[in-house]
C-alpha cells in the first residue's frame, strides 16, 4: 500500500463512532473463527499426542502426567468456541459433515475418551471409567456407521473451500458498515488444505477403516466390559464381553489369544454367577487357544508369557471344578499346574548334586563350638547335664554353612514361584483330603480310581506323569505334601514341615504296603528291586520314602527331639542304602552328617564319631567324577572345591566331638587338616569357630604340662617337646589371642538384650570364650583377670539357660576353689551358691553336690568352723558312700575329715578317719597292681603316701611314736619309689636334668624325711634324725631354688666369725628370692629344726646359721611381724647367749621378739611374758640386776594374771568339759604347709604354773644379789614385797592342792554320771522311734567303724 492509504485508514479509524468500531470488532471475531475451529483440533491432537509421550518418557506417575494432557486435550474438542461459525458457514459444515477434517475430530475424542476411562479403570475409579468408555464406544459405533455410508470417493473439497470462505468473510463483508480488515481467500484455503490434509494421513485408510475401527471398538467394550465386572455388574459385563468377542472373531480369527482372553473373561464372569457349565466351557476354549499358541511359539519370552497365561487358566478350571464337587478333575487341574510351575522353577535352580539334593538344598547346620565339663563327662547319663547342654547348644542356633562357588540368582522371580507351588500344593492337599472323605461318606469302597473321565480330556492330554499306574490321587497328596513339608522346612516353619512330611509318607506307605515293612524281609526286598528301575537318579520332586524320613529327621532335629530324628536318620540311611544307588554315596554321607550331628546333641559322643568318620571315609573316596553330569553343572574344579568345603565341615564335627570325649593328637591332626580345607571359605563365622578349638586345644595342652617344666617345655604341631614350638608362656598368650579374635567376630552383647538382640546364636560362645579365658589365666596365676572371666561366663550362663543350671554351678564352683587360695570368705558364698543350684537340679544325692559340700568343708575348717566343716563332710560322705563304699571320693573325704580332726586337737576321730582312708586306699591299690591302668594306680599310690604321712602325724601328737615312724617310713617309701630310686643325690641330679620328676611327690618325701627326723629329735638321737633333717632340707632348697650355698650339706663351708654380721643381715636386710612357692616356708621350718637339734648338741655357731637363714625365709614370707618370727627371735637370742658373741646381739633378738608378742598378742599374753623373763634372764646374767628385777616383774604381772584366770575358770567351770587351747603345741602356719613343728604337749595351766614358780624364784634371787651388791644384808623374811609374794606363792598352791584331790576327783564323779544318764535317756528315745535317718545313720557308724 502507499502512504496515502494508510493515512486515509488511520483517518477513517479517528473518524469512526463506538457502535462502529463495536461492529467492527464483532466481524474481525466472526472471521477468526474458522482458524480458532482448525486451531482446535491440531491443539487437541498436539496435547493427545504429547500425552502418550509422556506415559512411555516418565518411569513414575506416569499415568497421571498423560491423563492431565488427556482431559486438557478432551476440553479443547469439546469447547463451543470451536465450533462457532455463522449460519452459512455451519450449514455448509453440515452438508459435508464427512469432511477429513471433522472425522479427524471425532476420531481423536473416541481415542482419548478411550485412553481417560482406561487408566481410570485401572485407578479403580469404575464409574469415571464407565462413563468415559460408553462415550469412547458411542464415537466409534458413530464413525463406523458413518464409514459403512460413504461412498468412498474423495470429493474435491477446494470448491467447498471457496464456499466456505464466501460463507463466512463474504457474510461478513455484506453485513459491513465498513471493510473489515481480514484474510484472504488463498491465506484461508490454505489453511484449510493443511488441516484436511493432516485428519487424513491420521484416519484409518479406506480400505482397513472398518477392520480397525471394530477392533478398537472390541477393545473399548471388553474394557467397559471389566468395568462393568468390577462394578458388580456381571449381566452388562456379559453383554459387552459377547459384542466385543463377535466383533473380534470376525476380524482376527476364533483361534487368536485375544478371543482366549475373552473366553477367559467371561468365564470368570459366569463363575461369579455361579453358571460353572457356561464358566468351564469358556475356560476349556481359552485353554485350547492358549495351548494350540504356545505349541507354535518359537520365542522364549512369548512361551513364558504363554504359560503363565495358561497356568491361571488352569488354576481357575480346577477351582470352578471344586465348587461343583468334581474332585477328579480338580485335582487333575492342580497338579497339571504343579508340573508347569515345578517346569519353570527348574529353570530358575542352581546346579545340585546328590549330596544337595538329599539335604534339600539346605545348607549345613554347624554345631556352635561347646566345653564339655569334667564333671559332665563322668556323668553324662544325668538328665540335668543332658538338659543343660541342650538349652546350651540349641539346634536353632547352629550356623548354616552354605559354600557358594559362583553368584547367587535374584530371588524374587524363585520366591514368587515357591509361593504359587506353595498355595497350589495346599490346594492339592485339601482336595484328596475331601475325595476320601466324600468317598467315605459314600461308602464307596476302595479310595483307589483312575484317571478323570471325558469331561476333561483335554486336561487329560497335558501330562504323562499323572497318568502312571497306582492310585493317582495318592500320589498327588504325597508328592505335594512333601513338597509342601519341603517349603516349610526352608520356612522353618518346622511343625507344619512334620506335619506334611508325615502325611507323604502315609501316602507312601498306601501306595506301597511293603515299603512300611520295618525289616529286610524278602517281600519288602522284592518290592523294593520293583522299584529300582525307576529311580535310576534323585528326583526332588517325588520323594523316595528315604528322602521323606530323612526330611522328618531335620524337621524334628530343628526341634531339638533328636532322638527321633536319630531314628528317623537310620531308616533313610537303611532305604538309601539298600536302594540302587552306591552305598557310599553322597546321599548316604549326608545323612550320616546328620544323624552324627544329632548323636551330639544327645550327648552320645563315641555314636557322633563314628558316624562322622563314616561320612568323611565316603567324601574322601568320592572324585568329581562320582558327581551328577547336567548342562549346568560347574565345573570339576567347583566341584572338588565344593567336596573340600564338606570335608572341613565334617572334619570340625568330628574334632568337636573327639573333644568332648578327650584332647587327644588324633584331634589335633584333625583340627589342622580340617583348617587347611576351610582357608579358602570366606564364612568368618567357621573360621571363628575353628580358632575357638585351637585355643581350646593350646589351653589343654598348656595345663598338662607340669609347674617345673614350664619353663622349658615347647609345643608344636607334632606334640609338646623339648626343642622347638611354642613355649608355655607363648601357647597361653596365643590362646587368649585366638580367643580375643573369636570374641570380636561372634560376640553377644548382653545390653542390647535377647529379643533385640540379633546375635542370639553367639550367646553360647560368648559363655565358653570367657570360661576358657578364665582357665587360661587361671593357669597364668592371673587369679583377679580370672575371676573377672569366669563372672562374665556365669552371666552368659543365666541368660542362655536360666539362673540355676549346671554350667553356672560349675563355674561357681571352679571360682570357689580359685577363692579359697586368698579368700575364704568370698570362696565359700561362692561354693554354697554352687551347692544350691546343684541341690535344686540334682537332688542331694549327686556326687556332684558331695563334690562341692567337700570343697566348702575344707574352706570352711579353715575360717575355723570346725561345727559346720564336719557337717557338709558327714553330708558328703554319707551321698559318696551310698554309691561306692570304697571310691576314692570315700578315701579323699575321710583324709580331709581326718586333717580337720587334726587340726582341732580331736586326735581319736582324727585316727579313725584316717585310718579308714589308709584301709580304702589299700584296697583300691592292691585291685590295680595286676592291672594295666598305670595312671590310676600311680594316683592311688600317690594318694596312699599322703594318707600315711598324715596319720603318722595323727600317732605323732598322740605320743605313740612307734606307729608315727612306721607310717612315716611307708609314706616314704611310696613317694621314694615314685621319685626314683637310690640316693637324694642322684634323685636331685634327675629333679634338675631333663628327665620328669613329679615335683609333689619329691617335696612329699622331704616331708616324710622332715618327720622321721622329729621322731629321732623327741628321741634324743640326735645322730640319727640330722641326716633326715639335711636330705629334706637339700629337697626343699631345690624346690625352692636356693643355691647350693644355702645346703646343709655344705655348714662346714660356714665361716663361725661371720655369725654375728649374718644375724645382723638377718635382723634388717630383707632378702628378695627368685620365686616362692610351696617348699619355700617349708624349708625354712626344717632350719629351725636342724638348728635347735645343733642347740642341743651346744653347737651354738651352727644353730645360729640356720636360725639366720630360717629367719631370712620367714621374715619375707610371712612378714616381718609373724608370731614364727618372734619364736625365731627368741631362739637365736637363747643362742646368742651361750656364744662369745656380745650379749647387745641377744639383746636385740630378744627386744624385736618382745616387740612381735605385743603386737601380735597384746600386753597381757604368755608369750609376752617369756619374752619378758628371756630379757630379765640375759640382764641377770650379766649382773645387771636391776634391769633384771625390773623385767622379772613385769613377767611376774603377766604370769600372775593369766595363772589367777585359768584356776578361777578351773573352779567356774562346773561340769563344763575343758577345751583344748588352740595356741600351744602344734601350730599349722597360714600358708597351709603341710609340715607340723611338734611343741610341748602338757597341760597349759601346768606349764604357766611352773612358769610362774620359775620367775618367782628367778625375781628373789635377783633381789638377793642385787642387795649383796650393794652391800645390805640379807634375811630370810625380807620386806613387804617378799613377805607378800611369799603368801601368793602359797595361797596358788594350796588352791592347787585343792582341785587335785577335792574339786577335781568330785567333777569327774558327776561328769560320769550325767553322761551315763544322758546315754540311757538317748538310747530309750532311739528305740521309741526308728526312721530312715537312723537307719542310714546307724549304717554309717558300723561303716566308720568297720
Amino acid at each position: 500500500k502507499t502512504h496515502s492509504g494508510k493515512s486515509g485508514v488511520a483517518h477513517r479509524k479517528k473518524s469512526l463512532g463506538p457502535a462502529t468500531l463495536l461492529q467492527l470488532f464483532a466481524m474481525t471475531r466472526e472471521s477468526s473463527k474458522p482458524l480458532l475451529s482448525v486451531a482446535g483440533i491440531l491443539s487437541a491432537d498436539a496435547w493427545f499426542s504429547f500425552g502418550k509421550l509422556v506415559s512411555k518418557a516418565y518411569k513414575s506417575d506416569a499415568n497421571a502426567h498423560a491423563l492431565f494432557s488427556y482431559e486438557r486435550a478432551l476440553l479443547i474438542l469439546n469447547s463451543p468456541k470451536s465450533v462457532s461459525l455463522n449460519k452459512p458457514a455451519l450449514d455448509l459444515l453440515c452438508e459435508s459433515l464427512l469432511s477429513p477434517l471433522t472425522q479427524y475430530k471425532c476420531f481423536l475424542q473416541s481415542n482419548i475418551n478411550h485412553s481417560i476411562g482406561v487408566y481410570s479403570y485401572e485407578q479403580g475409579n469404575f464409574d469415571k471409567a464407565a462413563d468415559y468408555l460408553d462415550k469412547s464406544s458411542r464415537f466409534r459405533r458413530q464413525m463406523r456407521d458413518d464409514l459403512h455410508d460413504q461412498d468412498g470417493e474423495n470429493d474435491d473439497h477446494s470448491k467447498g473451500l471457496s464456499k466456505l470462505f464466501s460463507a463466512v468473510v463474504g457474510g461478513i463483508k455484506s453485513n459491513c458498515l465498513v471493510s473489515p480488515a481480514s484474510m484472504s481467500e488463498e491465506v484461508f484455503t490454505n489453511v484449510f488444505k493443511y488441516s484436511i490434509g493432516h485428519g487424513c494421513i491420521q484416519l484409518p485408510r479406506e480400505t482397513f477403516a472398518v477392520d480397525e475401527l471394530e477392533l478398537s471398538l472390541s477393545l473399548t467394550l471388553e474394557y467397559s466390559a471389566l468395568t462393568q465386572h468390577a462394578g458388580q455388574k456381571p449381566h452388562h459385563a456379559l453383554s459387552f464381553f459377547q459384542e466385543s468377542l463377535i466383533l473380534r472373531t470376525m476380524h482376527v480369527g476364533k483361534h487368536s489369544l485375544d478371543v482366549a482372553s475373552l473366553h477367559f473373561n467371561m468365564g470368570v464372569v459366569y463363575d461369579d454367577l455361579e453358571q460353572y457349565d457356561q464358566a468351564i466351557s469358556r475356560y476349556h476354549e481359552s485353554l485350547r487357544i492358549r495351548l494350540d499358541q504356545m505349541n507354535k511359539a518359537t520365542s522364549p519370552a512369548t512361551i513364558s508369557e504363554l504359560e503363565d497365561s495358561v497356568l491361571l487358566t488352569i488354576k481357575c478350571m480346577g477351582h470352578v471344578y471344586k465348587l461343583l464337587n468334581d474332585m477328579d478333575n480338580a485335582i487333575c487341574c492342580n497338579v497339571k499346574a504343579l508340573e508347569m510351575v515345578n517346569k519353570k522353577l527348574t529353570t530358575y535352580r542352581e546346579h545340585a548334586d546328590e549330596w544337595s539334593k538329599m539335604g534339600l538344598r539346605l545348607g549345613l547346620s554347624v554345631p556352635v563350638p561347646t566345653i564339655i565339663f569334667p564333671e559332665m563327662k563322668s556323668s553324662t547319663d544325668n538328665a540335668s547335664w543332658k538338659t543343660n547342654f541342650q538349652m546350651m547348644n540349641k539346634k536353632e542356633l547352629c550356623h548354616v554353612f552354605e559354600p557358594r562357588l559362583t553368584k547367587r540368582r535374584s530371588r524374587s522371580t524363585v520366591s514368587k514361584l515357591k509361593r504359587e507351588l506353595a498355595k497350589i500344593h495346599s490346594t492339592v492337599i485339601d482336595l484328596v483330603n475331601e475325595r476320601k472323605k466324600s468317598a467315605w461318606d459314600n461308602e464307596s469302597g476302595s479310595l483307589r480310581s483312575k484317571l478323570p473321565g471325558s469331561s476333561s480330556l483335554l486336561l487329560a492330554s497335558l501330562s504323562s506323569t499323572f497318568k502312571m499306574g497306582g492310585d493317582a490321587f495318592e500320589a498327588a497328596l504325597m508328592r505335594s505334601s512333601f513338597s509342601l513339608g519341603r517349603m516349610r522346612l526352608e520356612q522353618m516353619r518346622y511343625e507344619e514341615a512334620a506335619d506334611y512330611l508325615e502325611t507323604a509318607l502315609r501316602s507312601k506307605w498306601v501306595l506301597d504296603p511293603a515299603s512300611s515293612s520295618d525289616s529286610d524281609s524278602d517281600f519288602s526286598f522284592k518290592s523294593l528291586s520293583s522299584r529300582k528301575k525307576q529311580a535310576k537318579c534323585m528326583d526332588e520332586d517325588d520323594p523316595e520314602e528315604g528322602q521323606i524320613y530323612y526330611s522328618l529327621g531335620i524337621c524334628n532335629a530343628a526341634m531339638d527331639d533328636h532322638e527321633r530324628a536319630v531314628r528317623c536318620f537310620l531308616t533313610a540311611m537303611r532305604y538309601l542304602r539298600r536302594s540302587l544307588r552306591r552305598v557310599d554315596s553322597l546321599e548316604v554321607a549326608r545323612v550320616l552328617f546328620d544323624c552324627g550331628t544329632s548323636h551330639y546333641y544327645l550327648c552320645n559322643f563315641e555314636q557322633s564319631v563314628s558316624l562322622y568318620e563314616e561320612c568323611l571315609r565316603i567324601l574322601s573316596s568320592l572324585t568329581p567324577s562320582h558327581e551328577e553330569k547336567e548342562e549346568k553343572a560347574p565345573s570339576p574344579t567347583d566341584v572338588s572345591k565344593s567336596n573340600s568345603f564338606r570335608r572341613g565341615i565334617v572334619l570340625y564335627c568330628l574334632v568337636m566331638a573327639k573333644a568332648a570325649i578327650d584332647f587327644d593328637a588324633e584331634a589335633s591332626n584333625l583340627l589342622n587338616e580340617a583348617q587347611m580345607l576351610l582357608s579358602s571359605s570366606n564364612d568368618q563365622i567357621v573360621l571363628a569357630y575353628m580358632e575357638f578349638l585351637t585355643g581350646l586345644f593350646l589351653h589343654h595342652a598348656a595345663s598338662q604340662v607340669p609347674i617345673r617344666l614350664r619353663s622349658i617345655t615347647r609345643i608344636s604341631s607334632t606334640g609338646l617337646s623339648l626343642d622347638d614350638g611354642l613355649s608355655w608362656k607363648e601357647m597361653c598368650q596365643s590362646a587368649l589371642t585366638l580367643l580375643e579374635q573369636v570374641k570380636n567376630e561372634c560376640w553377644f552383647d548382653p545390653l542390647e538384650g535377647v529379643e533385640d538382640s540379633d546375635e542370639v546364636r553367639h550367646l553360647p560362645l560368648s559363655g565358653h570364650i570367657c570360661f576358657t579365658k578364665g582357665q587360661v589365666y587361671e593357669l597364668m596365676n592371673s587369679v583377679d583377670q580370672a575371676l573377672n572371666s569366669y563372672v562374665d561366663a556365669a552371666n552368659f550362663y543365666r541368660i542362655a539357660c536360666g539362673d540355676e543350671n549346671m554350667y553356672v554351678a560349675s563355674v561357681l564352683h571352679r571360682m570357689g576353689t580359685i577363692c579359697s587360695l586368698r579368700t575364704e570368705f568370698h570362696a565359700l558364698g561362692y561354693f554354697n551358691e554352687a551347692l544350691s543350684i546343684r541341690k535344686n537340679l540334682l537332688g542331694g544325692n549327686d556326687h556332684l553336690v558331695a563334690e562341692t559340700l567337700y570343697s566348702s568343708a575344707i574352706v570352711l575348717a579353715r575360717l575355723n568352723r570346725y561345727e559346720a566343716s564336719m557337717e557338709r563332710y558327714h553330708e558328703a560322705l554319707r551321698i559318696q558312700m551310698a554309691d561306692s563304699q570304697d571310691s576314692n571320693e570315700v578315701a579323699r573325704t575321710l583324709a580331709g575329715m581326718g586333717i580337720c580332726h587334726y587340726n582341732h586337737r580331736a586326735y581319736d576321730l582324727a585316727l579313725t578317719c584316717l585310718e579308714g582312708a589308709v584301709k580304702i586306699r589299700k584296697y583300691r591299690v592292691s585291685r590295680l597292681t595286676d592291672s594295666a591302668e598305670l595312671v590310676e594306680l600311680y594316683g592311688e599310690e600317690c594318694a596312699l603316701g599322703t594318707d600315711f604321712f598324715n596319720l603318722g602325724n595323727v600317732h605323732m601328737q598322740m605320743g605313740d611314736y612307734a606307729q608315727a615312724m612306721q607310717c612315716s617310713i611307708q609314706s616314704r617309701d611310696l613317694r621314694w619309689c615314685h621319685v626314683g630310686s637310690g640316693t637324694v643325690n642322684k634323685i636331685l641330679d634327675k629333679y634338675f636334668s631333663e628327665t620328669t620328676v613329679d615335683e609333689d611327690e619329691l617335696l612329699g618325701l622331704a616331708h616324710c624325711l622332715h618327720n622321721i627326723g622329729v621322731m629321732f629329735d623327741i628321741k634324743k638321737e640326735y645322730i640319727r634324725s640330722l641326716p633326715h633333717y639335711e636330705e629334706a632340707l637339700a629337697i626343699k632348697n631345690a624346690i625352692a631354688g636356693f643355691s647350693a650355698k644355702d645346703s646343709m650339706s655344705l655348714v662346714n663351708q660356714v665361716n663361725l666369725d661371720e655369725n654375728e654380721a649374718l644375724v645382723l643381715q638377718s635382723l634388717h636386710k630383707d632378702q628378695e628370692f627368685p620365686r616362692i612357692n610351696k617348699a619355700t616356708l617349708s624349708a625354712s621350718v626344717t632350719r629351725q629344726k636342724i638348728a635347735l637339734v645343733y642347740v642341743k648338741q651346744k653347737k651354738y655357731d651352727y644353730a645360729l646359721f640356720h636360725f639366720s637363714h630360717a629367719l631370712r625365709i620367714q621374715r619375707q614370707v610371712l612378714g616381718k611381724d609373724h608370731c614364727r618370727v618372734g619364736s625365731i627371735l627368741s631362739s637365736m637370742g637363747n643362742a646368742l647367749r651361750r656364744t662369745s658373741t656380745p650379749s647387745e646381739m641377744a639383746i636385740r633378738c630378744y627386744n624385736e621378739s618382745l616387740r612381735i608378742s605385743q603386737l601380735r598378742f597384746g600386753q597381757n599374753h604368755a608369750t609376752v611374758a617369756s619374752a619378758l623373763f628371756d630379757i630379765g634372764n640375759l640382764h641377770d646374767s650379766n649382773q645387771n640386776f636391776s634391769k633384771a628385777m625390773h623385767y622379772y616383774q613385769r613377767a611376774l604381772s603377766v604370769y600372775k594374771q593369766k595363772y589367777s584366770q585359768d584356776l578361777r575358770q578351773r573352779l567356774c567351770s562346773g561340769l563344763a568339759r575343758p577345751r583344748a587351747s588352740l595356741n600351744g603345741g602344734t601350730e599349722i602356719l597360714s600358708t597351709g604347709d603341710e609340715i607340723n613343728v611338734v611343741g610341748d604337749t602338757s597341760v597349759p595351766e601346768k606349764q604357766i604354773g611352773e612358769q610362774y614358780a620359775l620367775v618367782t624364784e628367778a625375781l628373789r634371787n635377783a633381789k638377793q644379789q642385787d642387795m649383796i651388791n650393794r652391800g645390805e644384808r640379807t634375811s630370810c623374811i625380807g620386806d613387804s614385797n617378799d613377805a607378800w609374794l611369799t603368801f601368793e606363792v602359797l595361797l596358788f598352791r594350796f588352791v592347787e592342792m585343792l582341785f587335785k584331790y577335792v574339786v577335781d576327783p568330785a567333777q569327774t564323779v558327776v561328769r560320769d554320771t550325767i553322761d551315763n544318764s544322758r546315754r540311757r535317756i538317748e538310747s530309750a528315745a532311739a528305740h521309741a522311734v526308728i526312721g530312715d535317718a537312723d537307719a542310714l545313720d546307724y549304717q554309717f557308724l558300723l561303716l566308720m567303724q568297720e
